[in-house]
């Protein structure tokens, strides 16, 4: 009963999506020295990468499939582009998952393939894979950055690496 039951995608993606979005939070904060700075990015990043993300590709692929003579691929590659870039965020393979989910007979229409499942590579697949791997590469990551930053010459690396990408370099 597992494959073709859409809750157990859910409930897999809701499950992995915690240890993982723990783990890149903790590594996202090590580039604050706010705590509340940090809460607040990591609070708007999530909501415009979760929803924004999602529904932006989900309208380009149904823009790009409009006409089914005439298919505009370069929305559709623009789609699957933004797809894969966002998938290491956490937030984006929750928001990708359940609204593919939610919209999985406009999947079926638009795959033109009436087989689909929550766990077919287009609906929950590919986020669900990717949620598992993110769980354990940012928590080693976690781990990793915790230990540099009790080395002081770590420490001096990273922050002439933050002084850079924030134009703080004079």
């Amino acid at each position: 009963w597992f494959p073709c039951c859409n809750g157990t995608g859910v409930i897999v993606l809701i499950l992995l999506y915690g240890p993982a979005a723990a783990s890149f939070s903790y590594c996202v904060s090590f580039m604050f020295k706010n705590a509340a700075l940090c809460s607040l990015f990591i609070i708007v990043f999530g909501f415009l990468v979760a929803m924004g993300g999602p529904l932006a590709i989900f309208i380009l692929v149904i823009l790009g499939n409009e006409d089914p003579s005439n298919k505009k691929d370069n929305l559709i590659f623009a789609a699957d582009f933004l797809s894969w870039a966002l998938r290491p965020f956490p937030p984006f393979c929750l928001g990708n998952g359940l609204l593919n989910v939610i919209n999985i007979d406009a999947w079926e229409y638009l795959e033109g393939d009436d087989n689909i499942s929550a766990w077919s590579e287009t609906i929950l697949l590919a986020d669900v894979l990717f949620l598992l791997a993110e769980s354990v590469v940012y928590l080693f990551l976690a781990m990793q950055l915790d230990i540099w930053s009790s080395n002081p010459r770590a420490v001096s690396y990273w922050n002439g690496f933050v002084s850079v990408l924030t134009c703080k370099c004079f």
